[in-house]
């Protein structure tokens, strides 16, 4: 499995664990939970990115 595919895994989980807690445990409001799914979406849309300049990086290395 790719690294960048484990790392989005990982953000999914850690975010779900999060509002769970959040949610039922700390009682945090619907704010605090929109900006736990805000920053797993970016980092989600970071490792995305990452993965798609690697990609490209090698096929520009692959063609030189």
């Amino acid at each position: 499995m790719n690294k960048y595919f484990k790392n989005v895994l990982a953000i999914v989980v850690i975010s779900a664990l999060l509002l769970f807690v959040f949610n039922y445990w700390l009682g945090i409001n619907l704010i605090g939970q929109v900006i736990i799914l805000l920053v797993g979406i970016y980092a989600i849309y970071l490792n995305i990115h990452a993965l798609v300049v690697e990609k490209k990086d090698s096929e520009l290395d692959r063609i030189q």
